[in-house]
């Protein structure tokens, strides 16, 4: 009897998995083969031309939002010259030039003696076709192999347009966050630009919604690349671009044009996706999602070789056979996906772990009291959010993490030596822990998670054990309150206390650390360690709150903020921004915020090397106001520069001590 029931159950789950498994992936074809890309080799017949920082700095050719579409003629002539093939351009000119440059403003001045002279050159600035305009397209026309993107409801202007090759259509406008796996096919600027280059009209691979899966070759600097400057002064290997496919595009972070790609967590700018999507119509390497019935083959078979197995084996054995099985179908996946065919990744590992999971309750039902006593156990130790991670996933007791992507809090007592200095122990600890609960209470409200209490600094993180997608956001607020609430305790304490608070967000390992005989629920890693060198780093400004540029990205304009340095800490090779966080956003007076521009021109000047400049300032900001740390920092380091001046200075100011 108990033989026919297993094997009732057996067939029962096994059907019912299949028809799960069949039916959702129906209705949804989730893109799981993110981590199948292998790198191969980028085209030597495609290179890059990136708009990049250096294009756009004062010494290249100043913000984009100001730029002569005439820079755009001279790199496309210059490209021409040099032989390029084909001349693609990811981005639009929807709209008409405005105005008159000051470039071309200075020459009609300097050309014209007379007002009518004068008045003729700027009517035709305001005429129907601008000068701006005419110059790029009569470059496009010359050149006859340029081809330009356009969208199903926006293209360039006519003047333009019209110049051009042909024009091939792109993704719309996505979330930076959109992970992009596909582009347009038919009809596409990529597609278009293949086809040229080959002479011929190629095949194409695409789903029912005309997109085309990219074949990426690698991460971002796959391709041969060059900066939009050297091309428009004409410093460039004309060799390197000649009987070759040359886009232009962003490559800067300021231009807002990169995304998430299925390559890890890397994201690639809007030209580099373009020239693998050409790379992949050239060699013809396209991927294709399997049919539903082969997806329904596959999901049967998994669903009976597991179910069988797990039912009738030990739990180690049935476990290691659904390691096995995993890894064996992700192998399949694999070698499937170098062939162009894609395997889904979605839908079989949770058959498997449904198939695991229903087989073991079955065969093992009063482990779910052991459950319910484990909560029981834990939840007189460790906080709620924690016994309820556990309790979903009891195997997550053991030694191990994971990566999260979270915000590190530390807080310490500035001097807390001087500070504790003649007091009578239990004062002191009266005192510490009237602090610690009430930092703790604010974080706690605020959702985050506080780690430890080391002395008398304490650790707190946001984003894990459960998912924020603010938790910067939350920790600048704590850090904040935490500020508040101190300045209330000291109205009431005779031994005042002061707090230095440090902020980083990133990557980090979350789980339970420690030996196999005791351990924490803890974070760990480079952006945790960071955090605690910003706490301390505040004693060299004299401020209370400093968080990384990786917080500073995270919160937006959240928050009133002082840029306070580039700074290298101790151990490290690369450099970081670092902000004071002031305020919430708009609760500063102008006043403040008026000395605060003043503050960030001087620190400009400074990284430049200007020193005697940023001196003034800083010197005219400390009279504004009295005893201002970073201000003091800045004025003692610059009186040391300009005595010594540096080698190659680059502005990063590099900490010899923690």
């Amino acid at each position: 009897m108990k033989k026919q029931k297993k094997l009732i159950f057996t067939a029962t789950l096994t059907m019912s998995l299949f028809i799960l498994a069949t039916t959702a992936s129906f209705f949804t074809t989730p893109r799981s083969w993110k981590f199948l890309y292998d790198e191969h080799q980028a085209s030597a017949d495609i290179a890059i031309v990136y708009i990049d920082d250096f294009s756009l700095s004062e010494e290249g050719l100043g913000r984009w939002q100001d730029w002569s579409r005439e820079y755009y003629a001279t790199v496309i002539n210059n490209l021409s010259s040099a032989g390029a093939k084909v001349i693609g351009i990811d981005m639009l000119f929807d709209s008409k030039s405005q105005g008159i440059s000051e470039t071309a403003l200075g020459t009609t001045l300097t050309s014209n003696s007379t007002a009518q002279g004068l008045a003729d050159d700027l009517v035709t600035y305001l005429g129907e076709n601008h000068p701006d305009d005419i110059a790029l397209a009569n470059a496009i026309e010359s050149a006859g192999n340029v081809f330009l993107v356009k969208l199903p409801t926006k293209e360039s202007i006519s003047i333009i347009s019209d110049s051009a090759k042909d024009a091939g259509y792109t993704n719309a406008a996505l979330p930076q966050s959109e992970t992009i796996y596909a582009v347009t096919g038919l009809d596409s600027f990529a597609k278009k630009i293949a086809d040229y280059f080959a002479g011929t009209t190629l095949p194409i691979e695409t789903t029912e919604e005309n997109q085309m899966y990219i074949n990426y070759t690698g991460g971002t600097g796959t391709y041969d690349y060059f900066s939009f400057y050297d091309i428009y002064s004409n410093n460039f290997d004309k060799n390197a671009v000649k009987d070759k496919i040359v886009l232009i595009g962003g490559g800067s972070i300021s231009l807002q044009d990169h995304y998430m790609v299925p390559l890890g967590d890397l994201s690639m700018y809007g030209v580099e996706i373009q020239a693998n999507a050409i790379q992949t119509i050239l060699d013809q390497s396209f991927l294709k999602n399997t049919s539903t019935t082969q997806n329904a083959i596959i999901f049967f078979a998994l669903a009976l070789i597991a179910t069988t197995t797990f039912m009738y084996l030990d739990i180690w054995a049935a476990l290691a056979i659904l390691i096995l099985l995993s890894l064996a179908y992700y192998l399949g996946a694999e070698t499937a996906f170098r062939k162009g065919l894609i395997l889904d990744l979605t839908y079989p590992y949770p058959l498997l772990a449904l198939s695991y999971t229903s087989s073991t309750l079955y065969r093992y039902f009063t482990e779910i009291q052991d459950r319910k006593a484990l909560k029981s156990a834990f939840s007189h130790y460790v906080s709620k959010e924690v016994v309820e991670e556990i309790a979903k996933n009891p195997t997550a007791l053991k030694l191990g993490g994971e990566q999260k992507n979270i915000t590190a809090f530390f807080a310490d007592i500035a001097n807390f030596t001087g500070w504790s200095e003649g007091a009578k122990p239990e004062e002191l600890v009266t005192q510490l822990n009237e602090y610690f609960s009430a930092l703790s209470e604010i974080v706690m409200r605020n959702q985050g998670t506080v780690d430890k209490f080391e002395g008398d600094a304490i650790m707190a993180f946001w984003g894990a054990p459960l998912a924020l997608e603010n938790h910067a956001e939350l920790a600048c607020k704590t850090a904040l309150e935490c500020r508040y609430r101190l300045e209330e305790l000291n109205n009431t304490w005779d031994r005042k206390i002061n707090i230095r608070i440090g902020i980083n967000s990133g990557p980090a390992v979350i789980g339970n650390i420690g030996s196999r005989d005791r351990f924490d629920y803890t974070a760990i890693g480079d952006n945790v360690n960071l955090a605690a060198r910003l706490e301390s780093i505040n004693k060299f400004y004299a401020t209370q709150i400093i968080i990384s540029e990786n917080t500073r990205r995270a919160i937006g304009n959240s928050f009133e903020l002082r840029r306070v340095d580039l700074i290298r800490v101790k151990g490290k090779s690369e450099p970081i921004e670092i902000f004071e966080l002031l305020a919430e956003k708009g609760k500063l007076p102008e006043k403040t915020l008026a000395l605060l521009k003043e503050f960030d021109q001087a620190v400009d000047l400074y990284r430049a090397g200007s020193f005697a400049e940023a001196k003034n300032i800083f010197a005219k900001l400390l009279k504004e106001v009295d005893h201002d740390g970073p201000t003091q920092t800045y004025l003692t380091r610059i009186e040391n520069l300009i005595a010594t001046p540096p080698k190659n200075w680059n502005g990063i100011w590099t900490f010899t001590e923690k």
